[in-house]
């Protein structure tokens, strides 16, 4: 934030024998460069009726009369002045050419700022290519609409086989004392594949997403691939086209000259990152660097040779007295199935290190020219805050010199603060927001729900505008669901066998909730994310049941589920789209904000270039009268100020109660 001392202000100061003599008024607006390749500043008005113009615009912006502060997004080489009350000006100047910006407003990629996000989690999206799909030893087929709650034999079967052939992996509990779904169900395979993603693209467009985030993609043995077996390579069973052969896994080396491209590879590279792009979005994958799964070969390598194996540097191993792994250290658990790079010093070990450096290159610029536009866009970190701050620094560093213009987020449950400035990451998933914003949402009172959330976005305005809000993921049971089970802590009591967690179909209030909800992440100042099937109406609790594959209307039996999804996606695409509206878009993707509560009612403002934009937000079951008029019951008002003064409505609730 920079101050500016205006003497040219001048105001009366003392009368001397009928003669005014003037003495210089200083006051200081305060400049904060919020981004610099979009042009955005902020400027704090000391003066009530001072006003800013603009060198480029006929029409002078002033401050709102309920605060003081203005966002001005300036044309490229624009120059402002200050105007007081009394007529005086400052010089003009170009705020960008005198004050060099901080961190975050220089490096911070400018298509990330206000982004729509949808996530998905690729196993359970559509399955378009039947052939690849995982089966024995380590998946069960399971048809895509099959009720996801039923067991069948075929699938008892499965579970007392893997238990047999392999204990450490897979307990199969032979006395039968829980519900036979916890037996099964983290070995279910219904399908989904890159292909299924590059057939839902039109759908995630029409949403009014601009950016992409898939959950890993790398091969692994599990449904989630948090495991990975190798990261130089699509798992086969999410994009192979055709049935997986044999020898589809290639002999692993650390040498990047020899990685060569499977046609699992290609299908991602050659056909789902150049979809995304032509229509003009971006995607990103997930980055999981603090452990791999029991099957990488680096580990696998590491437990035959133990401490005479070339990788044994690489994990926390233990030996006996003859050099033979006895244990190892695992994110899950002691001996667990995720064993953990070593770290030192707060870094990966060198031989790590170099592998996911190399790795990050390979799907960041494919072809290797330089021309880093045929790969991802950015990268989502899992489990973030367990990996050294050295590693994080010097792999932002290798990110950014292969293109600058790529977006990390930090999974992070906590404020992020410690990873933001060019030391780590550009943003978080803002699970704080969610923190705040969720009991409120499920119809809690909180007389300090703006304080509250305010609190949430206490950062740089250029990390605000790209943090990730979001209110469920893929790690916590679905939006609706949580919706309908008010009293909860955030992601605790939703889990498998949780008998207090209402699981059956919300009632129509949740759903009202629901869009009630991305009505707000659409309002508020950052980028809001749209968990894949939320949209469609996707009801359940924690994992695994919120990973049930999609009920996509064109492919569900039951024309209930399907009009369920069809209206569920209009409500919710309805606001998320207004993000790209050409009279709002750009006051709700780039604009500043104020927060306010009045009557229980949460007030959102934004502006830009001296447009105003109000979001009221009832969360409560009374429709409550505003100056603006009534906002019903669990629903949310957008309106914008026009140049008469009045506030003019542009969306409401999309099923106005009668």
């Amino acid at each position: 934030m920079i101050s500016m001392c205006l003497s040219a202000f001048l105001a009366p100061a003392v009368l001397h024998s009928n003669t005014v003599v003037y003495k210089p008024r200083c006051i200081q607006p305060e400049f904060t460069i919020v981004h610099k390749q979009t042009r955005l500043v902020d400027i704090v008005m000391p003066n009530q009726g001072d006003v800013v113009e603009r060198s480029t615009q006929a029409r002078s912006v002033s401050a709102p009369i309920d605060g003081s502060q203005i966002r001005l997004m300036l044309d490229m080489d624009e120059q402002i002045r200050i105007r007081s009350t009394d007529g005086r000006a400052t010089e003009w100047s170009d705020p960008f050419k005198q004050h060099a910006p901080e961190p975050e407003a220089e490096q911070t990629p400018s298509w990330a700022l206000g982004a729509v996000w949808y996530n998905i989690f690729p196993e359970r999206f559509d399955n378009a290519e039947p052939r690849n799909d995982q089966g024995w030893p380590h998946g069960t087929p399971i048809g895509w609409q099959d009720n996801w709650f039923t067991v069948t034999p075929d699938e008892f079967e499965a579970s007392a086989n893997r238990a047999i052939a392999s204990p450490r992996r897979y307990r199969d509990d032979h006395e039968r004392d829980r519900q036979p779904l916890h037996d099964v169900v983290f070995e279910r395979r219904f399908g989904g594949d890159i292909q299924g993603i590059q057939r839902r693209l039109g759908h995630v467009e029409s949403l009014g997403a601009t950016a992409i985030w898939l959950c890993p993609v790398f091969d692994a043995v599990s449904l989630h691939k948090y495991d990975a077996t190798d990261h130089r390579h699509i798992d086969p069973n999410l994009g192979w086209p055709g049935k997986v052969p044999p020898n589809a896994r290639q002999e692993f080396t650390q040498d990047h000259n020899h990685w060569d491209w499977t046609p699992a590879d290609l299908a991602f590279v050659d056909g789902l990152i150049p979809a995304v792009h032509e229509r003009q979005m971006k995607l990103i994958i997930d980055g999981v660097w603090n452990h791999v799964g029991t099957a990488h070969p680096a580990f696998q390598n590491a437990l035959e040779q133990g401490a005479a194996s070339p990788y044994s540097d690489w994990f926390d191993l233990h030996y006996d007295g003859s050099g033979r792994v006895t244990a190892w250290r695992a994110w899950d658990r002691r001996n667990g199935n995720l064993p953990a790079f070593s770290q030192r010093m707060g870094d990966l070990v060198a031989g790590p290190k170099r592998h996911v450096f190399d790795v990050t290159s390979r799907w960041m610029d494919p072809n290797g020219d330089g021309d880093p536009s045929d790969g991802i866009d950015g990268w989502r970190l899992d489990v973030a805050n367990e990996v050294g701050m050295a590693f994080w620094k010097d792999w932002r560093s290798h990110v950014r010199s292969i293109n600058p213009d790529t977006v990390l987020f930090g999974e992070l449950w906590f404020d992020g603060e410690d990873y933001f400035g060019g030391k780590a990451f550009d943003a978080q998933m803002n699970y704080p927001v969610a923190f705040a914003l969720l009991p409120w949402l499920s119809g809690e009172p909180n007389a300090e729900i703006a304080e509250d959330v305010t609190k949430a976005l206490d950062h740089h305005p250029a990390t605000v505008l790209t943090q990730m809000n979001l209110l469920a993921s893929h790690d916590t049971a679905r939006l609706v669901s949580l919706l309908a089970n008010p009293g909860l802590e955030y992601d605790q009591g939703a889990g498998l066998g949780a008998e207090d967690f209402d699981r059956s179909k919300p009632n129509p209030e949740s759903f009202d909730r629901l869009e009630l909800a991305y009505a707000v992440l659409t309002a508020l100042p950052g980028s809001p994310m749209v968990f894949a099937g939320d949209e469609l109406g996707v009801w359940g609790a924690d994992d695994p049941e919120n990973r049930k594959p999609l009920p996509w209307p064109d492919l569900t039996g039951d024309p209930r589920e399907a009009e369920l999804a069809l209206r569920t996606t209009d409500r919710i695409s309805r606001w998320l789209r207004l993000r790209s509206d050409p009279i709002v878009g750009d006051v709700l993707r780039y604009g500043g904000w104020r927060l306010s509560t009045v009557q229980d009612i949460l007030v959102i403002e934004r502006d830009l270039n001296g447009q105003r934009v109000r979001l009221y937000a009832n969360p409560l079951r009374l429709r409550k009268e505003t100056d603006i008029g009534p906002v019903w019951p669990c629903s949310a008002r957008l309106v914008v100020l026009n140049e008469s003064g009045d506030w003019v409505d542009i969306h409401g609730p999309s099923e106005k109660p009668g």
